[in-house]
């Protein structure tokens, strides 16, 4: 019984961990839907691609996504930098207009392997105008190695099993 409740309480623990360090995937910002989709390095320049969709009356007329600059190398549609004035938000302004209920793919592409975080992202359609957080580049200074998550999962998972083996041979 004492087994079955430290795996539990290993499970409980491993999984809100994952959950407290997942960066948000997707926002709805007012009837609009950014969706992250998959981040991409190939040595040199990270791609970062979104699924955009927009809602209806009024359909969305730009979005931006908080970023520097310096950093951007091209992206899927016209963009333009620079703090937006009615969001508020620095970044990459994606100011083609949607039609009611269009999706789309959009990516961009950075110099750099950037961390991946909780970024601001804003909306406007019509008269309407929304913020949020979703997953993105953080796009302060681009980040060192990091180990995959299975380098870490395996030796964390391997330990805690060697402590609840140690525990029940105590016990016996």
């Amino acid at each position: 019984m004492e087994e079955r409740k430290a795996i539990l309480i290993a499970v409980i623990v491993v999984s809100a961990l994952i959950a407290f360090i997942a960066p948000i995937s997707a926002v709805t910002i007012g009837d609009h839907n950014i969706t992250f989709v998959d981040r991409t390095f190939d040595g040199t320049n990270s791609t970062w691609t979104y699924n955009v969709t927009s809602g209806t009356e009024p359909a969305l007329g730009y979005w931006i996504i908080a970023c520097n600059e310096e950093a951007i190398v091209e992206a899927s549609e016209p963009w333009k930098y620079g703090k937006d004035k009615k969001t508020g938000i620095t970044g990459i302004k994606f100011d083609t207009g949607y039609e009611d209920g269009e999706s789309r793919t959009v990516w961009f592409k950075i110099e750099g392997d950037f961390e991946s975080g909780n970024v601001q992202v804003g909306t406007k359609a019509g008269n309407d105008i929304a913020e949020g957080n979703v997953e993105g580049p953080t796009c302060d200074d681009p980040m060192p190695e990091m180990p995959e998550f299975t380098t870490i999962a395996i030796p964390v998972a391997a330990t805690i099993g060697l402590l609840l083996l140690i525990r029940r041979r105590k016990q016996e």
